[in-house]
């Protein structure tokens, strides 16, 4: 694994709602500013970081679904957290904290 794939990896963030797990990774710091000067929201937040799941059934996405998984896919995603409120919210608070981790354990090793 190359250094910018380990780079890239250290970002990874699993986000949990549920049964449900959403995987994505945590926003760099330019991207974090730019979501703050854009005034992103959650719905947006989330289509940006988020790129796959675990455990999602098709009655986790819309009522009425069978309880057959459901494979991960950007467009049915999509679909999905449009009308999903309090996901996108525990998505866009899980990212936040992991940058604010991210930021807390730099800033730690920046004074040893």
């Amino acid at each position: 694994m190359s250094l910018v794939d380990r780079m890239k990896e250290s970002r990874k963030v699993e986000v949990v709602y549920g049964e449900m797990k959403f995987i994505g990774r945590r926003p760099t710091l330019e991207e974090f500013g730019k979501l703050y000067n854009d005034n992103a929201n959650s719905y947006e937040i989330a289509y940006k970081f988020i790129n796959g799941w675990e455990n999602v059934k098709e009655s986790n996405l819309f009522h009425g679904g069978s309880d057959d998984l459901v494979s991960f896919s950007p467009e049915i995603f999509r679909e999905f957290i449009c009308d999903a409120p309090n996901v996108a919210e525990v998505i866009r608070d899980s990212l936040v904290e992991a940058l604010n981790q991210y930021l807390s354990t730099k800033e730690a090793l920046q004074k040893n």
